[in-house]
């Protein structure tokens, strides 16, 4: 299917003018390929283990006061949740039963979150949110090594 698509787009790419010369055409990319892209550039930019330590954190500690106490966080904050660049991943993850998670998107099952993430990450990257927020750049301020280690010692007693 991929080298189908290649081929098309390689079909698509004007040939270059005769005035050109040996000189290489380029065309500019298109709005789809930029937004990829922007994607998966921030894709790369940012880990998603941290993100998810972050939004555990978020999820327990912050966001229950906040509801509770009749708030809402404005958009323009980068803690609320519809800044969130792995939002739409989220809510497209299931455990379906221990350690398997289903891709709500397509219904795949995965051995692992992990490969699951990487599953969104080749299949599904348009879901990521562009210009949104990475949560695991907050880890600091957020303290989640401190978080991780506090709920490592709560599985063992």
């Amino acid at each position: 299917r991929m080298e189908a698509w290649r081929g098309a787009a390689a079909a698509a790419t004007p040939a270059p003018s005769e005035e050109a010369g040996a000189e290489e055409v380029r065309r500019e990319p298109t709005i789809v390929e930029e937004g990829l892209a922007a994607r998966m550039e921030a894709w790369n930019k940012c880990d998603r283990k941290r993100s998810r330590e972050a939004r555990a954190i978020l999820n327990e500690e912050l966001y229950p006061v906040v509801e509770q106490r009749g708030y809402e966080l404005p958009s323009s904050c980068p803690l609320a949740k519809q800044s969130d660049m792995y939002l739409d991943n989220e809510l497209h993850k299931r455990e379906v039963r221990y350690a398997n998670w289903k891709c709500t998107y397509c219904q795949k099952v995965f051995k692992s979150e992990h490969f699951l993430e990487q599953h969104f990450q080749n299949r599904h990257p348009y879901t990521v949110m562009r210009d949104a927020v990475c949560l695991g750049d907050y880890c600091e301020l957020l303290e989640c090594d401190l978080f991780r280690r506090s709920d490592d010692k709560k599985g063992a007693a």
